[in-house]
């Protein structure tokens, strides 16, 4: 019994990084992406609870990339006040409730990582998605595109 016991240990010491405490990501919320009839890129975002969201969008890798290189910040957009309602940020109007820069949708064949937290939570994750321009244009009318694929607006909520 005592053998079975010292494995258990040792396998859980081993699973947690050598006995290291791992902190995990609290999810706060979701992102959901479309465009607008403009062709502007709209994210919508659905949080948990009360939080003032920030949003940032990163260029994909591409094979020439080192692995000790950063992926290229598109734009970061931060929520004027806190909420814990939906709110759509337009990136061709950001100002609407948010700061940052206007940026246009992304080119055909270009990935972007769209991803999100609260401001002074760390270790929060608004989840987002990974997105083309060819995703978007396939998007139905009031569908978003989210972390897990294409979903009707209505039904869109933070998953919490």
């Amino acid at each position: 019994m005592f053998r079975i016991a010292a494995l258990l240990l040792t396998v859980a010491v081993s699973a947690t990084g050598c006995g290291n405490w791992v902190e995990s990501t609290e999810r706060v919320g979701r992102i959901g992406a479309t465009l607008d009839d403009a062709g502007n890129l709209v994210l919508v975002v659905a949080p948990c609870s009360k939080g003032t969201a920030k949003v940032l969008i990163a260029r994909g890798r591409t094979p020439d990339m080192p692995d000790d290189q950063v992926n290229e910040t598109v734009g970061e957009w931060t929520a004027q006040e806190a909420t814990d309602q939906q709110s759509s940020l337009n990136l061709g109007f950001p100002s609407l409730g948010w700061e940052g820069d206007a940026v246009e949708a992304p080119d055909d064949g270009e990935l972007w990582i769209v991803d999100g937290t609260f401001v002074d939570e760390e270790d929060s994750i608004l989840s987002g998605p990974s997105l083309t321009r060819q995703e978007l244009d396939n998007l139905a009318p009031g569908e978003l595109l989210t972390e897990s694929g294409p979903e009707g607006r209505t039904e869109f909520d933070g998953r919490c």
